[in-house]
């Protein structure tokens, strides 16, 4: 079945017109199909009728635009990255039938300043409100019984929390909600993270200050003149190029003592422009620390996922399994990435629309790459693979695994190069 802007198939929309601005699912709907309406650009409003069970993974990710969405009381489930990155999406009613929200449901929803999630939520994904930074307001029910890895990461402006769930406690005192699934309790969110972090910014301003005017002369003192450093409350990331690809470093703010002597060391070895690898082993045995640790966060088994970071020249750390989905989609800083040894999967969106991307080295050990992992990466050139070209052929390409998105024709094996 198709209306004017709706393809509607045994009950579930599969895709939208990408013109439209209003949108009423009509009844006899059960399903918003994955993606269906994903980068509707010129989309503003959506009203589900009653019927429709389950909003899909992706959905509405991406709709600019989406202003207001209607969701019915037959909602059971909003599914993984539903409006990720709707970033004009100012108000969203939850209905008490919803047992589940997905993974980075509403990341990124820049605009929406309250939630209220009502009895009969159970379920709390990954990264579920990251991002949303104008968040004021937020209640959880007694029925909720998970809350995923860094679901609150960037809400800073919360001002007020309840919860009902004696899982989930709030402590007036402290000023935070705590995760009490555990042995130990674990802090969630603090109540005007925003306002704590600028008092603890004018305390370390003299010591960021300090470090910064060591690392800027240190740089200049070597002619390094195509460093990019990034500044936090507590580190300085600086990024470096090498001959394929880079490093990037972490520099404690409260160890410049400890770091300007080697640091200036592992300049004059810059200079003679060595490969990634060379840098980060000559690092490591000045006792330098790799930034990796500090751009990514795991989840389950080894599943690594970005920090809400901007990584530079990333080495992703050993004893990871795989890239999760979404991982370090929209890294819009990300130059060159090392997978190590030991990972087994790149999920679907793993690296999407990291713009910046000129190389990434993969491991032997790798199996499986998501068909979209790599989609609108369009500066990916250079991929290496730890493998001979036998295995890149029958363990990693073809299967499930697309990179028509990228302009690399080969891929460089350790017995040679191989067409893509």
């Amino acid at each position: 079945m198709e209306d004017e802007v709706l393809t509607i198939e045994n009950g579930i929309v599969t895709e939208c017109k990408k013109s439209a601005v209003n949108v009423v699912i009509p009844s006899g709907v059960k399903e918003i199909g994955f993606g269906a309406f994903k980068e509707c650009a010129a989309l503003e409003s959506v009203e589900i009728s009653e019927g429709v069970s389950l909003i899909g993974d992706y959905a509405f990710s991406w709709c600019r635009k989406l202003k207001s969405v209607s969701i019915a009381k037959s909602v059971k489930r909003i599914g993984d990255s539903a409006f990720n990155n709707c970033d004009s999406l100012e108000a969203v009613a939850i209905h008490e039938n919803v047992e589940r929200i997905g993974d980075f449901a509403f990341k990124n929803c820049r605009k929406i300043d309250s939630f209220a999630l009502p009895e009969g939520v159970k379920i709390i994904g990954k990264e579920t409100f990251s991002g949303c930074s104008a968040l004021k307001s937020i209640s959880l029910p007694s029925t909720l019984k998970e809350i995923g890895l860094h679901s609150f990461d960037g809400c800073g402006a919360v001002e007020n929390i309840t919860s009902a769930s004696p899982l989930f406690p709030f402590n007036k005192d402290t000023k935070k909600l705590y995760d009490a699934t555990k042995k130990s309790k674990k802090e969630i969110l603090m109540l005007n993270a925003t306002k704590e972090a600028a008092k603890k910014e004018k305390i370390e301003h003299v010591q960021l200050a300090s470090a910064d005017a060591v690392l800027q002369s240190i740089l200049q003192e070597h002619n390094i003149d195509n460093a990019q450093v990034r500044k936090t409350e507590k580190e300085l990331f600086v990024a470096l190029p090498a001959k394929d690809g880079g490093v990037e470093l972490c520099l404690p703010n409260a160890k410049v003592e400890k770091w300007m002597q080697t640091l200036s060391e592992f300049m004059d070895k810059v200079h003679d422009f060595p490969t990634a690898q060379e840098l980060r082993e000559y690092a490591k045995s000045k006792e330098l620390p790799d930034a990796g640790m500090k751009n990514v966060s795991y989840t389950y088994g080894g599943c690594v996922l970005r920090k809400n970071a901007a990584p530079v020249h990333l080495a992703i750390p050993e004893g990871t399994t795989e890239i999760g989905r979404c991982g370090f989609e929209c890294c819009q800083s990300l130059v060159s990435v090392v997978i190590p040894e030991g990972v087994k999967t790149i999920d679907d969106y793993g690296f999407e629309k990291c713009s910046s991307l000129e190389s990434i080295v993969f491991p032997k050990s790798l199996k499986k790459i998501g068909i979209t992992a790599f989609k609108d990466c369009r500066k990916l050139k250079n991929i290496v693979y730890g493998g001979t070209k036998t295995q890149w052929e029958e363990n990693v390409y073809g299967k499930h695994f697309l990179l028509d998105y990228v302009p690399a024709t080969v891929v460089k094996c350790c017995d040679g190069e191989v067409s893509i």
